[in-house]
């Protein structure tokens, strides 16, 4: 449940851009193209903060399928973590 609750404040801060200062901690990475990954787009902490909370849920953001990753909302998001 803990982690459920980490991914959908995770959605937030990314959907919403806020706040600033969290956001700003997380950098979207994009594999480099021709390779087999291409598409795929994970999140990595590369700036100073490091905070607990960042490190383990982008982990478990990174094991999430991509349609559950660009969820229109985060009631869809929530019911598609659910099960």
């Amino acid at each position: 449940r803990r982690t459920i609750r980490k991914l959908t404040e995770l959605y937030r801060i990314l959907k919403e851009k806020s706040p600033n200062h969290l956001y700003e901690i997380i950098t979207p990475f994009k594999y480099a193209d021709g390779s087999r990954n291409a598409e795929a787009r994970k999140l990595i902490n590369l700036r100073s903060n490091r905070e607990a909370f960042f490190p383990s849920v982008i982990e478990d953001w990174n094991r999430l399928e991509k349609s559950v990753k660009e969820s229109n909302s985060k009631n869809i998001f929530k019911n598609k973590r659910s099960y």
